[in-house]
């Protein structure tokens, strides 16, 4: 396994959980 790969799978891991934390947050609550 590549070391490049590993970081950009993590990457994208990060940017997907925080931007569902961010829509999560943006959400109303009714």
């Amino acid at each position: 396994m590549s070391t490049g790969r590993l970081e950009a799978f993590s990457d994208g891991v990060l940017a997907i959980i925080i931007t569902i934390m961010v829509l999560a947050l943006k959400v109303p609550d009714g």
